[in-house]
């Protein structure tokens, strides 16, 4: 039986550059979420926002979003 939408998470940002891939596996409807790892904030505004894009474009249900960011470690993993 094959499954259109997955519960998998993909990871982006500076440690994982893999936007492109991301991007294929949203248009896929392979993942359900994405982890943003270490960047900035308009790094990681330009994921959620091409990610957004692509999965309304395929019709998918929405993605979920998480930061990789503890509070004492935020100001060391989201540079402004």
């Amino acid at each position: 039986m094959k499954k259109d939408i997955s519960n998998d998470c993909a990871g982006s940002g500076q440690i994982r550059k893999v936007r492109n891939g991301n991007l294929d596996l949203i248009k896929k409807k392979r993942i359900g979420g994405v982890l943003l790892l270490k960047g900035s904030k308009s790094e990681f505004k330009s994921y959620i926002n091409a990610f957004n894009k692509e999965s309304q474009n395929s019709n998918s249900l929405p993605l979920i979003f998480s930061a990789d960011a503890e509070p004492s470690l935020v100001n060391s993993k989201l540079r402004v």
